[in-house]
């Protein structure tokens, strides 16, 4: 008479799966961080080339080497304005990018306009995604990027309401 242990079986025979399992959980990973890092890449030189005509982006490096002539201490103007999410910034690669747009080009002070639109859709977006709201065409703007529009701030801002207002809801 043969006698199985009944406990072994299923032990064996569940681990063996595993390992193709998990490589295949693996591969999945791997394509998921490509993938997003494509789109990434893909939406950086987007906002690379809408904010080009405003001044581009400047890395935190720029920015700081720009104000040193028109603020006594351009590092902690520029930490205030981080702290208090009144520029936008975008990570990438590891640095920081500053579209200059947000800029009054004399003193380098942030534009009223953009520190209000960053109130109205600092809820429902984060920093990258309102990057890419201030780069990409806007149906409320008739199609121009609201970076474009920043002289007409009564218009990127009701823009910016709207939009708001999607993407939250009432």
């Amino acid at each position: 008479m043969t006698i199985f242990n009944l406990d072994d079986g299923p032990a064996r025979a569940s681990a063996r799966p595993a390992r193709p399992a998990r490589r295949i959980m693996d591969a999945s990973r791997r394509l998921d961080w490509y993938g997003n890092e494509l789109l990434r890449q893909t939406q950086f030189d987007v906002m690379r080339h809408a904010f080009s005509d405003q001044g581009g982006l400047l890395c935190s490096e720029e920015l700081e080497r720009r104000l040193r002539p028109a603020v006594d201490q351009p590092i902690s103007q520029i930490a205030r304005w981080f702290v208090s999410r009144s520029i936008v910034t975008v990570q990438w690669q590891a640095r920081t990018w500053i579209p200059a747009f947000q800029f009054l080009t004399p003193g380098f002070a942030v534009r009223p306009c953009c520190a209000r639109v960053l109130c109205e859709l600092e809820a429902v977006f984060d920093d990258w995604e309102l990057a890419c709201w201030f780069a990409s065409p806007n149906a409320w703007l008739a199609g121009a990027s609201p970076a474009s529009c920043v002289e007409q701030d009564h218009l990127v801002l009701q823009a910016a309401r709207a939009d708001r207002f999607i993407a939250r809801g009432p």
